[in-house]
C-alpha cells in the first residue's frame, strides 16, 4: 500500500503543478544544470580514454580541477536559486504537504500520529535494507584500494625489475587510480539514481512535517 500511496501523492502534486527539486529551476537553468551533470559523467570518461591512448601525468589534475568547478558551479546554481527563491519554497512545500493531509485522511484514512509513524515504518524498512547492500560495497571498495596500494608499493620499489622508469610507473598508477576512482563513484552515486530509495526518503521527510503540523497537539 505505501507505494500506492506515494504514487498517488506524486500524481496529486503533478496536478497542482507544485514545483520542487530540479523542476525548480526555469528552463534555462534546468538545461544549465543537466548539461553540467552529463559533462562530469564525460570527463570521467574522457580521462580514462586519454590515459590510455596518449598516458600523460596531466590528464588526471586536469579532469579533476574541471570536475570540481562543475560541481562549485552547480552548487552556486542552486543556493543562489534558494536565496531569491526562499519564499516560493516554503509556499510550494506547504501546498504539498497539505496535499498528503489530505489524501492520507480522506484516500486511505490515515488520521493519526500513530497510522502516519506505521507507514514511515514501511518506508524505513526498504530503507534500512538498502543500507545494508551499502556496508556490503564499502567492503568492496576498500578491498579495491587496499590491493591497488600493495601493487603500487611494490611495483614502485621494484622499478629496474620490472623495467619502466618513474614518469611511466605514475601515469600508469594514476591511471589505476581513475579507473578504481571511478568504479568507486559509480557504486558511491547509484544512490542517486536510486530513485525510489529517493522517493521513500522524501515521503518519510514529509509524513514527519505532516505529523509535527497536523497532530503535534
Amino acid at each position: 500500500m505505501e507505494y500506492y500511496i506515494m504514487k498517488f501523492y506524486e500524481w496529486k502534486n503533478k496536478e497542482a503543478g507544485i514545483r520542487l527539486g530540479i523542476n525548480r529551476f526555469s528552463k534555462c537553468k534546468k538545461i544549465i544544470v543537466i548539461s553540467l551533470l552529463i559533462s562530469m559523467v564525460l570527463l570521467f570518461l574522457g580521462m580514462i580514454v586519454l590515459m590510455t591512448v596518449l598516458p600523460n601525468p596531466v590528464w588526471f589534475p586536469l579532469g579533476s580541477i574541471l570536475c570540481v568547478l562543475a560541481v562549485l558551479t552547480l552548487l552556486i546554481l542552486d543556493n543562489r536559486d534558494r536565496r531569491i527563491n526562499a519564499y516560493q519554497h516554503v509556499k510550494e512545500y506547504n501546498k504539498k504537504i497539505d496535499i498528503l493531509y489530505d489524501i492520507l485522511k480522506t484516500e486511505f484514512s490515515i488520521d493519526s500520529a500513530n497510522k502516519i509513524d506505521i507507514l514511515i515504518n514501511k518506508y524505513q524498512g526498504y530503507i534500512d535494507k538498502q543500507n545494508k547492500d551499502d556496508k556490503k560495497k564499502n567492503k568492496i571498495i576498500f578491498t579495491l584500494f587496499t590491493a591497488l596500494a600493495g601493487v603500487l608499493s611494490t611495483s614502485f620499489l621494484n622499478l629496474d625489475v620490472i623495467g619502466i622508469d618513474f614518469l611511466s610507473w605514475l601515469s600508469i598508477a594514476m591511471f589505476l587510480l581513475l579507473i578504481i576512482g571511478f568504479v568507486s563513484a559509480l557504486i558511491y552515486c547509484y544512490r542517486s539514481f536510486d530513485t525510489l530509495r529517493q522517493k521513500y526518503e522524501s515521503m518519510i521527510n514529509d509524513l514527519q512535517y505532516v505529523k509535527l503540523r497536523k497532530y503535534n497537539n
